[in-house]
Parts: structure tokens; C-alpha cells; sequence
């Protein structure tokens, strides 16, 4: 749970900074829901979607567009930022007022409401036709400076893949718009490398966190330090026993 909480965190703290200060009035979320968002991730979207619902300052409107190997538009570009809060609470764990089960050995986690994806979002994933939706709207609601924020673990469907590119290219030729990407872990390394080949580093690993760092985080709030001084104590108290008690021998037999 501390390893999931630091992960969300760092998620969320890079989902403030690519929302906030010198960010364009329109965002438009292109969110992925395929088959491999589940788990860890579903706190990851529902701290973005929250942090991007409070942001409402200076006239702000969002968008949202869902998709896995077929893609929707959720919310008009023009839509107050208040209204993602209907869509982070299929994000956020029930309540259930006992803690999580393990079930032969491995730990269950958090249990998440029922969604209206969970049947059509679960093939397979194809990223450029949520990013080509989303270029789509901009011309469509003729937006000003928009951008477009994806959100995914970008393995995307190998079958995607030229379609994909094709897809960057035209963000990079669209004027107005920038697109920004922030990766949900663990994430697709080649993937990651085409958008920052096409896009540039910066605005792809903003909220990037080494997997090992989530890991000692986890490990860090997790270790037993009143156990460990408990052996400590423990410990000094058996080696004055040593030094002040008579050590003891055994009597040799009697002749």
C-alpha cells in the first residue's frame, strides 16, 4: 500500500504540473481503458482526474475521450472541469470497512465500482484512434491553444503501429495544439521511446518514476523498525547476561 501510495503521488504531482501554470485553457484527456489499465492504475487515473476537476481557474474546460481498440467521446471539449469527478469515481476503491483479503497467498487489493466500459473497453488497445479523435475535436469546436493530454500504459497493438505515427506526425504539423503524455507504470519502454523520438523527452516522461524507487519506498514504510530496536534491546540484554552471570560447568563424574 505505501509503494501504491508514492506511485500515486508522483502520478498525481505530474498530473498538476501538466495542468497548471502556462497550460492552455482546453485540455482534452485522452484516457486509455484497455484490458491492461487495472489495479494500481485505476488510483493513478482517479488522482488525475480529480487534480484536473479542481483546476477550474480562468475560464478552464476539458474534454475526455475514452478508448481501448475502439474509442468514444465522453465529454465535449467545452465542459467545466468539475464534471471529470462522475468519471473519477469508477477510479476510486469502495469503502468497504475491512481491509483487503489474501486468497491462497497473494494479497487482493482495493475493489472498484462497476463501470460502463468493463464489456466494449476490453480488447485491445490502438492508441492513434484516441489521439485522432481528439485532433478531430479541436477542429471541429474550432479550439483555440488546446492541449491534449494522453493518458496510458502505451502498449499499444502492434497492428497500431504505423497509424500511430502517422498520428504524431500530424501533431507535430497541427498548430495550437500540444500533445503530452503521461505514462502510467509500468509502461511500454519502445512506446516511450517513439513519442519522445517524435514529441521530445520533456513532454513525454513528466510524471516517470523508476520502478525501483516506487519499490524502496514501499520497502522504507514498510520495515519493522520497533521490531528490530525490540532485537536490539533484546540482544544487549543476553550480552551483559554473558558478562556479569557465572558462566556455568558441567561437573566432571566422580572416580
Amino acid at each position: 500500500m505505501a509503494a501504491l501510495a508514492a506511485e500515486v503521488f508522483v502520478f498525481a504531482h505530474g498530473a498538476q504540473r501538466a495542468a497548471a501554470g502556462g497550460a492552455p485553457k482546453n485540455t482534452i484527456v485522452v484516457l486509455d481503458l484497455s484490458g491492461s489499465i487495472e489495479g494500481p492504475a485505476y488510483a493513478q487515473v482517479g488522482s488525475l482526474l480529480e487534480s484536473l476537476a479542481a483546476n477550474t481557474g480562468d475560464g478552464r474546460r476539458v474534454g475526455l475521450v475514452l478508448f481501448s481498440d475502439v474509442v468514444q467521446e465522453a465529454l465535449p471539449p467545452d465542459t467545466k472541469p468539475a464534471e471529470l469527478r462522475a468519471y473519477a469515481r469508477y477510479f476510486r476503491p469502495l469503502r468497504t470497512g475491512r481491509p483487503p483479503k489474501s486468497d491462497g497467498g497473494i494479497r487482493i487489493g482495493p475493489t472498484y465500482p462497476d463501470n460502463p466500459w468493463t464489456i466494449s473497453f476490453s480488447g485491445g488497445t490502438k492508441i492513434s484512434s484516441g489521439l485522432a479523435l481528439a485532433r478531430h475535436l479541436v477542429a471541429r469546436d474550432h479550439l483555440g491553444s488546446t492541449r491534449v493530454l494522453l493518458v496510458s500504459d502505451l502498449f499499444d497493438s502492434v497492428g497500431d503501429y504505423g497509424r500511430l505515427r502517422s498520428e504524431l506526425l500530424a501533431y507535430t504539423r497541427t498548430p495550437r495544439v500540444e500533445l503530452r503524455v503521461l505514462p502510467i507504470e509500468p509502461r511500454s519502454k519502445e512506446t516511450m521511446r517513439m513519442f519522445a523520438s517524435y514529441l521530445g523527452a520533456p513532454r513525454v516522461a513528466m510524471a516517470a518514476l523508476p520502478p525501483r524507487r516506487v519499490e524502496a519506498a514501499g520497502r522504507a514504510a514498510a520495515f519493522p523498525v520497533a521490531f528490530v530496536v525490540l532485537l536490539g534491546v533484546a540482544a544487549v540484554a543476553l550480552a551483559g547476561n554473558e558478562i556479569v552471570a557465572p558462566r556455568l560447568r558441567w561437573r566432571e563424574p566422580q572416580p
